[in-house]
């Protein structure tokens, strides 16, 4: 009998893989630690970048673990600043600077047309993301709406 644990760990895998991350091997879920191994390293034990996309990926592959095993979720994800160690790496081990996965991150999600994700980022997706039918950049400049929440205006 397959353990579940070690079927969602092989799907977090496939998923950092799909983005290109780089040293990806071998994924595991710990339960006594609660915490993936990732290439023998504990996720805890990386910068804050790799933690912040190696958890998105977490959360991703749950939706998607669900979804193929025909148990609940919601349907939609909001991911804040998972990209962090593609613009602010802790260390040269984290630097994802010099890599494409800001691009194979996002066109992951394009196969996706029952669910919903919601990225909150500082930084602005690749171009050709920014003008597809259902994204929606918000920003306090002129481009894009103001705010996630409409403004209200105060009379």
């Amino acid at each position: 009998k397959v353990d579940k644990t070690d079927e969602f760990a092989k799907k977090v895998e496939a998923i950092l893989k799909a983005w290109d991350i780089p040293n990806v091997n071998d994924v595991i879920l710990k339960k006594k630690k609660n915490d993936l191994i990732i290439s023998h390293n504990p996720r805890r034990n990386r910068g804050k970048g790799m933690r912040s996309i190696t958890h998105s990926a977490f959360t991703v592959g749950l939706l998607e673990f669900c979804k193929e095993n025909n148990l609940p979720h919601l349907g939609f994800i909001v991911l804040d600043s998972p990209l962090l160690a593609y613009r602010e790496p802790d260390n040269d081990e984290d630097d994802l600077s010099n890599t494409d996965v800001n691009m194979k991150f996002y066109e992951y999600f394009l196969k996706w047309n029952d669910r919903q994700i919601i990225v909150i980022e500082n930084i602005d997706p690749p171009e050709r993301f920014k003008t597809m039918k259902l994204a929606q950049l918000f920003s306090k400049n002129s481009s894009g709406r103001y705010g996630f929440f409409p403004e209200l205006n105060q009379q």
